[in-house]
């Protein structure tokens, strides 16, 4: 499995170096819901007792933390370029090549 885990990083990396990824910034988006997905299971982790409030607590606010960081630098940028696209479109080869 951790190989398979690898290949996939390593595909991952190799296309956000391609330059139509590069200049689409749509990814920090996915991170941004990403650190909101992360407090929920943290909410989880506390309801089950898995962690304690304090443990909760510092996680979470670390969680915001890098959310609200996120939502500056996508505002940042959109601010420097409006009509930056927002989402990117794989082609059909794009994805065959990922995947």
């Amino acid at each position: 499995m951790w190989k398979k885990s690898r290949t996939l990083v390593g595909n991952i990396r190799s296309l956000c170096k391609q330059e139509q990824v590069r200049k689409d910034f749509s990814f920090l988006g996915f991170a941004k819901r990403s650190a909101g997905e992360v407090r929920s299971h943290l909410y989880d982790a506390l309801d089950e007792r898995y962690v304690s409030q304090e443990q909760f607590q510092k996680l979470s606010d670390d969680a915001k933390e890098i959310g609200r960081m996120l939502a500056g630098l996508i505002h940042y940028l959109q601010s420097r370029n409006p009509k930056q696209k927002r989402t990117l479109k794989f082609s059909s080869h794009q994805l065959k090549t990922i995947n």
